[in-house]
């Protein structure tokens, strides 16, 4: 990079720091805080001469071809997916009904608010929208607990959306580290071996290990934990509600978690088909009767907002890779003079830190295009690297006092007019604490075995022999031919 240009991805730098103080201190959307800064940045950009005019020209082109990805097709029937289950309040009758299965008591209701977050989770993704759904489904159940003990639960049962496949989370980060490992090999050219970019299957097969141990950690403290209180009944449910519904609803999501993972058919299949199915059931029940036009509005708007959110860190990470800032921060990682290791630490210390401030959707459209190509070149195990990153994420989240998660279930409790106050930060803390501890028992666990764990990184199918095989292949070079051995 010439002399010239040397300021320009410390601008882009710049407008980062910009773009995350109008969204906490502005209080601005991120959408708009993004749209804002790229409209702000290409414009001084190339009065300045550090972005090209016909850059900007094909932006429109690219956004045009990145709506038109199945995935993103997939995140407007999941959030069809999400509020057909807010509206038909499956939630409350799964968990009554679970409950009820397991004895009653503090455990059963904590057990079945896990199981309906678990079954839930790959239909909302984000954390806030699982919150909304998990408070308004499991209020019911824990009605005897502490303030401070329920949202505990519910903000760790909320993060589960970012592991356990196949959930929005989790494949729209699969695509974000497609991309990125595509660059890397992209780098490395010919040294990359027989490495091949991942893809969604590798990331739904290295996932699903590391997320059963942090629901498996999840369930044991429920057990193991003193119970704080006996969760009383739920008055509102009915019996008809109850018989059926929790049964469907449950072997409905198996049954499309299992034909993504194994690759049956695709996300935006299994969505159509969930979709199809929780609006027939709730048609034929009447469930929907007067709240079809409030389902369609709630998912409409959900998905509103992340395709802006997409749109708006498209043109945000376009302006920084125009400008250089990308270039300049790959020189940073790989100019770490501690190795692959101490890089892959400052990443995940990155991202753990942009977790206190943005949602995962935000950090995928975001931080990976950015933080991931340069790691990627240095540690060839895709898969294992998004795992990593995914669990620091969860974790983030849980942490004071700026953990997301802990912050959105006590904002939404400030915001319910029919709650008490919301509990203090330190008592939701300390009674989260359990939970954090488990993912980082489980993220040591990954960084320690990674292939046992997560999986071997992706690889070119080649021919390989045995052992056996390819002595005899060395015996059979090693004979004369046969002519040679007639003549002697």
């Amino acid at each position: 990079m010439s002399a010239a240009l040397a300021p320009a991805p410390l601008f882009g730098l710049a407008l980062f720091g910009l773009a995350l103080g109008l969204m906490l201190w502005a209080r601005w959307p991120v959408y708009a805080a993004l749209i804002a800064c790229s409209v702000w940045g290409g414009a001084a950009g190339m009065l300045l001469g550090w972005v090209e005019p016909g850059l900007v020209q094909a932006l429109p082109i690219r956004l045009s071809g990145l709506l038109e990805h199945d995935l993103l097709q997939a995140l407007l029937l999941y959030a069809l997916l999400g509020a057909g289950l807010r509206e038909l309040g499956l939630a409350q009758a799964w968990i009554a009904a679970v409950a009820r299965r397991l004895g009653g008591g503090p455990r059963a209701s904590a057990l079945a608010v896990l199981g309906f977050a678990a079954l839930s989770a790959p239909m909302n993704g984000s954390v806030a929208a699982s919150l909304a759904m998990l408070r308004r489904g499991a209020g019911p159940a824990l009605a005897g607990w502490p303030p401070a003990r329920a949202s505990a639960l519910l903000a760790a049962a909320s993060t589960l959306g970012l592991l356990l496949p196949p959930s929005l989370v989790l494949l729209l980060c699969s695509d974000a580290m497609m991309r990125a490992h595509t660059e890397a090999l992209g780098r490395l050219g010919a040294s990359a071996g027989l490495a091949r970019v991942m893809n969604n299957q590798d990331l739904l097969w290295a996932a699903w290990r590391p997320a059963g141990l942090v629901l498996l950690g999840f369930a044991l403290l429920i057990l193991l934990r003193r119970p704080a209180a006996r969760a009383s009944p739920d008055p509102r449910q009915h019996a008809a509600t109850t018989a059926w519904q929790p049964l469907a609803f449950t072997l409905l999501v198996l049954l499309m978690l299992a034909g993504v993972v194994q690759g049956w058919w695709l996300a935006v299949e299994a969505a159509a088909m969930s979709g199809c199915a929780l609006l027939a059931a709730g048609i034929a029940g009447g469930a929907l009767k007067g709240r079809l036009r409030a389902l369609l509005a709630q998912a409409m708007q959900t998905a509103g907002l992340l395709f802006g959110l997409l749109v708006g860190a498209t043109s945000f990470t376009w302006l920084l890779r125009a400008l250089g800032s990308d270039a300049w921060l790959q020189r940073a990682l790989e100019a770490s003079p501690w190795g692959p290791g101490a890089t892959l630490a400052l990443a995940l210390a990155v991202l753990l830190l942009c977790g206190l401030v943005l949602d995962a959707f935000e950090l995928i459209f975001l931080v990976l295009p950015l933080l991931m190509p340069p790691l990627l070149t240095q540690q060839p195990h895709a898969p294992w690297v998004a795992v990593l990153a995914l669990l620091v994420l969860q974790l983030g989240y849980l942490l004071p006092p700026l953990g997301y998660a802990l912050l959105a279930v006590r904002g939404q409790a400030a915001d319910r007019a029919d709650t008490e106050a919301p509990p203090p930060l330190h008592a939701l803390a300390r009674e989260a604490a359990p939970y954090a501890a488990v993912i980082a028992m489980v993220l040591a666990a990954v960084l320690a075995w990674p292939q046992a764990l997560c999986g071997p990184p992706p690889r070119l199918d080649a021919p390989t022999l045995s052992d056996e095989e390819a002595m005899q292949e060395l015996l059979r070079q090693a004979e004369p031919p046969a002519s040679v051995a007639g003549n002697e």
